[in-house]
């Protein structure tokens, strides 16, 4: 009796230090991951620039039989010299249209402030989110100018980044996933691979569907607030268009300025914008974006919203635009390597056995 006790209390002893290591473990991945997130944040914009280079570069490799880099290497020059002639074309149309946004953004705002001020309800609003803004100061600080350009540099500088790290990415993809596989146990490799093939696949496809949408939405933004006579026209199409790549709160944001240019004409051409962005929002939201993504992964409005705004508090810009693929990845592996493979087909192993 004295021996199993002493066994036992030796095996519950070890089994305890066990957990104690697995749970330092896991805390020192997620402070580890915490601390390299810039690093984490970069590494996986890298994967979606490179996922979209070998989609565009899959159809010539398949119809003109070229090897693979030679095919990224034709896409990345066709990217480069499609952005510099759209440039050399529409740039200087594209740059008025956007300076006149930034200067009739901050009257409309500034119009709409006035017309707050002049109720009391709204002037006693405005005085009281004024003392919070600014700590009562008035004007924004030097301080803030210096910190909002850091961000834009540092912004800019992670897009670089993102996207020479993409191109090396497509070059040569499975010499990258090999190394990865490889910092895994053997048994676990084959299961792990087939994941991380699936999960690229599924968004190569969200990544297609949306780019369907944004086309979409850019064009019948523009076009609608051109026929309503909304300055800018556009501009704003173009902002619609892009800031549409974050579903949910995407169509809400770029309604924003859209409307606020509009009241600059007049509160009827306010309201006929109004329209417009309603129009394009429910047929995105009901036609567009479900046709468009019918063959890419069911990810549900509440689940895709969550990893938006907790993405966002992580990663600040680049977590809003990443949010959703970021989402669609850790959907797919979670499906993949846990509910399929851990849950469903270990209940199932114990059902064969019984």
């Amino acid at each position: 009796m004295t021996g199993s006790s002493t066994a036992s209390s030796r095996l519950s002893y070890g089994r305890f230090a066990g957990y104690v290591g697995v749970a330092c473990g896991v805390i020192a991945v997620f402070a580890l991951g915490w601390i390299l997130r810039d690093v984490l944040l970069i590494a996986f914009g890298s994967i979606v620039f490179a996922v979209v280079i070998r989609t565009l570069a899959h159809p010539l490799t398949r119809r003109l039989r070229i090897r693979e880099r030679w095919a990224v290497a034709i896409v990345v020059i066709l990217l480069v010299a499609g952005a510099t002639a759209l440039a050399w074309l529409f740039g200087r149309q594209i740059a008025e249209q956007l300076q006149g946004l930034g200067v009739r953004i901050p009257r409309a705002i500034e119009e709409v402030r006035n017309w707050i001020e002049s109720r009391p309800a709204g002037k006693f609003v405005m005085e009281r989110i004024s003392g919070f803004t600014d700590g009562g100061g008035g004007a924004p600080s030097l301080e803030g100018v210096q910190k909002f350009a850091a961000i834009s540099v540092r912004t800019i500088g992670h897009a670089v980044l993102m996207f020479f790290g993409g191109i090396f990415l497509a070059a040569n993809p499975r010499l990258y996933l090999d190394g990865f596989v490889r910092l895994f146990p053997t048994g676990f490799r084959d299961k792990l691979r087939g994941a991380l093939v699936q999960s690229g696949d599924a968004l190569r496809k969200w990544l297609l569907g949306q780019l369907v949408s944004m086309t979409c939405v850019g064009v019948l933004t523009g076009l609608g607030l051109w026929i309503v006579g909304a300055p800018l026209a556009l501009g704003l199409g173009i902002i619609a268009g892009l800031i549409n790549f974050i579903p949910i709160l995407g169509p809400l944001i770029a309604a924003g300025p859209g409307i606020l240019v509009a009241l600059s004409e007049g509160p009827r051409i306010a309201a006929y914008a109004a329209i417009v962005y309603f129009v394009v929002q429910q047929l995105e939201g009901h036609a567009i974006t479900p046709l468009a993504q019918r063959w890419a992964v069911n990810l549900p409005p509440a689940y895709g919203l969550v990893a938006v705004l907790s993405f966002a508090l992580l990663f600040g810009f680049f977590g809003v635009l990443f949010g959703i693929p970021l989402a669609v990845v850790v959907m797919c592996l979670v499906q993949i390597l846990y509910v399929r493979h851990a849950l469903e087909n270990g209940s199932g192993r114990g059902k064969k056995t019984d």
